[in-house]
């Protein structure tokens, strides 16, 4: 029969019970590690899903606006259209107005710089 005491498997027992629940701390520091990388991953593949679908529905508008244009230009009148658009072309004997905004005209004056003597820039410095 053994020979060991009450006190020794006392002992014998906190020592198999404190390893115990050290490799099971260790296990579930584990398994909390996987669990928190796989929700990192999922939140991470959430957010890329939602900008491909931004920009799906971005593309989407853009396909349907060109589709719109290539009908437009399908027409001789679309043709004219664009290029009297792009290039401000007229037909013989037509005029072209071209209506200039008085805020804009004022700003475009205020924005250049005015014109000083070498003198003035000299002084400019002190």
């Amino acid at each position: 029969m053994r020979n060991t005491t009450y006190k020794q498997e006392k002992k014998h027992t906190l020592v198999v019970s404190g390893v115990a629940l050290f490799l099971l701390l260790l296990l579930f520091g584990v398994f909390t590690k996987a669990t928190v990388g796989v929700l990192m991953k999922e939140r991470t593949a959430r957010i890329q899903r939602e900008a491909i679908e931004d920009k799906i529905a971005i593309l989407e508008e853009r396909k349907i606006a060109l589709k719109h244009d290539l009908r437009k230009l399908e027409t001789e009148r679309g043709v004219e259209e664009e290029i009297r658009e792009k290039f401000r072309v007229v037909k013989e004997g037509e005029q072209l107005v071209i209506l200039v905004d008085e805020d804009n005209e004022a700003s475009a004056i205020k924005a250049l710089p005015k014109k000083r003597g070498w003198f003035a820039r000299i002084f400019n410095w002190f």
